[in-house]
């Protein structure tokens, strides 16, 4: 992970802990302490492979499936996104475990767009969460991931055609 994204996930724990949204009661045992350092690091790695290893793992069953074949591509278009959704319905449910074993109360639903105030209040949303805070972190390196890679690795598509 770069510096930046290390620091931009520290300052927000941190944060949190100073509210006191997050973090383990004072009288938590080792083994609640582990718990929940392992639920933290499997929210991590579930969030970056969420945007690299489940597209990559499509793609490539996809070519080993169909070759060349188009339709092949086709159903790991289609198939890629839900698997994506199942695997964010995953890391929420670890969440959930995480939000238990830390003794912290699971966020309020959101109230309806119809029962917020006209008046502008924008602050008094849902406090983001860790999961939240990895979700976006890693979609972010992903996308500077792909970009660097169409930039540096992958070539020109127009090398072919002589342009």
């Amino acid at each position: 992970m770069p510096p930046a994204a290390i620091r931009s996930i520290l300052v927000f724990v941190r944060s949190q802990q100073i509210e006191g949204q997050t973090g383990l009661p004072l009288g938590a045992s080792a083994p609640e302490r582990l718990a929940a350092a392992a639920l933290v690091a499997v929210m991590a790695a579930g969030s970056l492979a969420v945007w690299t290893a489940v597209p990559a793992a499509w793609l490539w069953l996809s070519a080993q499936v169909g070759g060349s074949n188009q339709f092949s591509f086709l159903v790991a278009l289609v198939a890629c996104p839900i698997t994506m959704m199942l695997a964010v319905q995953g890391l929420a449910r670890v969440h959930d475990a995480y939000l238990r074993v830390s003794g912290r109360p699971a966020a309020l639903a959101p109230r309806s767009a119809w029962l917020r105030p006209i008046s502008g209040e924008r602050g008094a949303g849902k406090p983001r969460t860790i999961l939240d805070v990895f979700m976006i972190v890693s979609g972010v390196l992903a996308f500077l991931a792909l970009g660097a890679w169409l930039a540096l690795y992958a070539g020109s598509p127009l090398t072919g055609l002589g342009i």
